[in-house]
């Protein structure tokens, strides 16, 4: 078992979530995204616990259980 405070790199993650990098870099500037840590000013690491939970958080048992949890998140 991964330890969930391991922290994986931008490549790493992006390998992990099947993402190319670019999509990652997109999810983190609009939001959405897993939650990432910043290193420095041009490095960017993720814990795998959070990214674990990011892909638990997006399981869904069909297209209406999807729809109807996205409009609950949307409404005031």
């Amino acid at each position: 078992m991964i330890d969930p405070e391991r922290l994986l790199d931008e490549v790493a993650t992006a390998e992990f979530l099947s993402l190319s990098a670019r999509s990652l870099q997109r999810l983190r500037a609009d939001g959405g995204g897993p939650v990432f840590t910043r290193l420095g000013e041009r490095r960017v690491a993720y814990r795998h616990g959070d990214l674990v939970a990011w892909v638990a958080a997006r399981r869904f048992t069909s297209t209406a259980e999807e729809t109807a949890r996205q409009g609950q998140a949307v409404a005031p």
